[in-house]
């Protein structure tokens, strides 16, 4: 059984988590919008005779995944296996920007995981319309600024701070927040 614990970190009390925080959420935003634009691409310049510049981008950045690891197959949905190796051999800033690794695994599983949904209602619809009040759009970018991630206990750890005061040779320490040990 896994046990989970939500920390609320206040800005006033620990300034420097929410700084890093908000980069964090940030880079996942970044990192989720740069996942689906792959997967996208992939999807619509799949079986086309003349592809767009994007589509014809990521098609050169799944060429050299290909030649790095000959062993993975690309199909028109990309599976995350396939989205991680893109990532990895083509050294993706988004991927590789600051975020914990097992961090952007989760994004690129999520992003995977949203358009392989998509496409089951997709199949839904089109067997039971009548359950639907229109048909189901392609998963969008993300506009804001931020996006959800999760960090494991492998990735960071909150440690207690204490400042040692001058209590003339006895050991006193007082309480000064969490550090974030990342």
């Amino acid at each position: 059984m896994y046990l989970a614990d939500t920390t609320v970190v206040s800005r006033t009390k620990y300034p420097e988590i929410c700084g890093q925080m908000e980069e964090w959420l940030r880079l996942s935003k970044n990192l989720y919008n740069a996942a689906l634009f792959r997967i996208r691409q992939v999807f619509t310049g799949w079986n086309k005779e003349k592809r767009t510049d994007n589509e014809e981008e990521v098609f050169g950045e799944v060429r050299v995944m290909q030649a790095a690891y000959p062993h993975i197959k690309v199909r028109r949905v990309l599976s995350y296996r396939a989205l991680e190796a893109i990532m990895r051999a083509n050294r993706n800033p988004d991927f590789f920007a600051g975020l914990p690794m097992q961090t952007s695994q989760r994004i690129l599983k999520e992003a995977v995981t949203v358009f392989k949904a998509w496409l089951s209602s997709l199949k839904e619809f089109d067997r039971a319309p009548e359950k639907y009040t229109g048909k189901p759009r392609m998963p969008k970018y993300l506009k804001g600024d931020r996006h959800t991630f999760y960090i494991t206990n492998q990735d960071a750890v909150l440690y207690p701070v204490y400042r040692e005061e001058n209590c003339a040779g006895t050991a006193c320490s007082e309480y000064d927040g969490m550090d974030l040990g990342a």
